[in-house]
C-alpha cells in the first residue's frame, strides 16, 4: 500500500492502511488548512514586533517596549520597588537591625571610646567627643549604645524608624542621647538635606519618648563640645578586634 501523505510504500498495518504512520495521519489533516494556519502565525507574529510606546512611571520618560514591561530601565524598576511601602518597611527594620550590629555605614568613622575596662562604639567623631563630654561633666555609672527605636514623620504621612545613639546613666539621672551635627557646608547634597530636614522630627520623637520612659533627652552637638570636637582625633584611637571588649 502506498501512504497518502508521503508516497511511500508500507505493509498497511498501521490504522485503515492509508498512512504509514501516526505523523501523517496528523499532518494530512491539517494539511488542506495549512494556509490559514501558517496565516495566523504570521499576524500573531508580526503583531509582537510592532513598537509599543510607554511612559516610565520613575522617570516619566517614553520608552520603547514590550507587553507587559512596566519600566524603562532595571534601574527605574528598582526605584519603584523600593518606593513601595511595604518594600520601605522592610527595608527600615532591616538597617535597625544592621545598626544595632554595628553597621552604621562605610563613610562613618569607627572607633571605640574605652569606658570603665568596657569598648563603647562610635560611628563618627562626634559621637566620640559626646561621650568624652559626659564623662567629663557627670559622673556617670553606665553607658552604651541605646536600644529602642523611635517612630518620626516628616510631614510626608510616612512613619520612619531612627534609633538613638546612647543611654548613659549617672548618679542622678539617665539620659537617651541622639547626636546630630550642626556644621553643614553652603551647598548641601540630596542626602545632606535629608539628614536636616528630618532632625526636628527625631527631636520631637526623642523628647516623647523620654517623657514615657522618665529619661532625660539630650541632643549632643558639635557645639556642644566644641572645643574638643575638633581637636580630638578618634582615628588614632581604633581598638584593635581582639581588644575590643576589654580596654585598660
Amino acid at each position: 500500500m502506498v501512504c497518502e501523505k508521503c508516497g511511500v510504500g508500507h505493509s498497511g498495518e498501521y490504522g485503515s492502511g492509508r498512512f504509514c504512520s501516526s505523523g501523517c495521519a496528523r499532518s494530512f489533516s491539517t494539511s488542506a488548512q495549512r494556509a490559514s494556519i501558517n496565516k495566523r502565525v504570521s499576524e500573531t507574529l508580526r503583531s509582537q514586533r510592532t513598537p509599543i510606546y510607554k511612559v516610565c512611571p520613575t522617570c516619566n520618560k517614553e520608552f520603547q517596549g514590550r507587553k507587559g514591561q512596566i519600566c524603562c530601565s532595571r534601574s527605574c524598576s528598582a526605584r519603584r520597588v523600593g518606593a513601595l511601602p511595604e518594600v520601605k518597611e522592610k527595608m527600615s527594620k532591616a538597617r535597625m537591625r544592621n545598626i544595632k550590629k554595628g553597621k552604621a555605614g562605610s563613610v562613618a568613622i569607627k572607633c571605640w571610646y574605652p569606658f570603665q575596662g568596657q569598648a563603647i562604639q562610635c560611628d563618627s567623631r562626634l559621637e566620640y567627643s559626646c561621650l568624652n563630654w559626659f564623662e567629663t561633666h557627670h559622673q556617670v555609672v553606665s553607658m552604651g549604645r541605646a536600644q529602642e527605636v523611635l517612630r518620626y514623620d516628616v510631614g510626608d504621612g510616612v512613619r520612619r524608624r531612627y534609633l538613638p545613639d546612647f543611654e548613659i546613666k549617672t548618679e542622678s539621672e539617665t539620659f537617651i542621647v541622639e547626636c546630630k551635627s550642626d556644621f553643614f557646608p553652603s551647598k548641601m547634597s540630596s542626602r545632606a538635606g535629608w539628614y536636616v530636614k528630618t532632625q526636628p522630627a527625631k527631636r520631637e520623637a526623642l523628647e516623647r519618648y523620654a517623657a514615657s520612659e522618665g529619661l532625660t533627652p539630650f541632643w549632643f552637638t558639635v557645639k556642644t563640645h566644641s572645643r574638643y570636637y575638633w581637636s580630638c582625633n578618634p582615628h588614632l584611637v581604633p581598638v584593635a578586634q581582639s581588644d575590643r571588649a576589654s580596654v585598660s
